[in-house]
């Protein structure tokens, strides 16, 4: 199972920042993203390493990094109207379980410019806010 699911998400990755033929390999544009980086966010016993961090507008691979003693966490990263942490979300970026075998949670997601939420479902203090430039 391990295994499957390391084929599954290659599978995913690749198709997903794959060069359509006949796009151009140099510059980018809609049909060239560029490659997702990867955005670690440690979550601690007493909950996010970070309360927020900032990048810039992209493709991410958003990895929670379960260093807290409670396991089967569900994170959500939802997309907020304003700045505010607390509002009601403007909608799901991603979410799911942690792989428990790895003590993680890995989504990909695409940040535009605005304010994202990280949030551990039970945890309401655990929550930690992406600012998009």
């Amino acid at each position: 199972m391990k295994c499957s699911k390391a084929i599954t998400i290659a599978v995913l990755f690749t198709g997903l920042f794959a060069t359509p033929s006949g796009a151009q390999s140099s510059g980018q544009n809609a049909n060239n993203p560029s490659p997702a980086q990867v955005l670690v966010l440690p979550l601690k016993p007493e909950g996010f390493a970070s309360r927020a961090v900032t990048v810039k507008a992209g493709f991410y691979l958003v990895d929670v990094v379960n260093r807290s003693t409670v396991r089967n966490l569900n994170v959500q990263i939802d997309r907020m109207p304003g700045t505010n942490l607390s509002d009601n979300s403007a909608g799901n970026v991603a979410g799911g379980q942690e792989e428990i075998h790895r003590s993680q949670f890995l989504g990909a997601a695409h940040l535009t410019p605005g304010t994202y939420r990280v949030s551990i479902a039970g945890h309401p203090r655990w929550v930690c806010a992406i600012n998009v430039k």
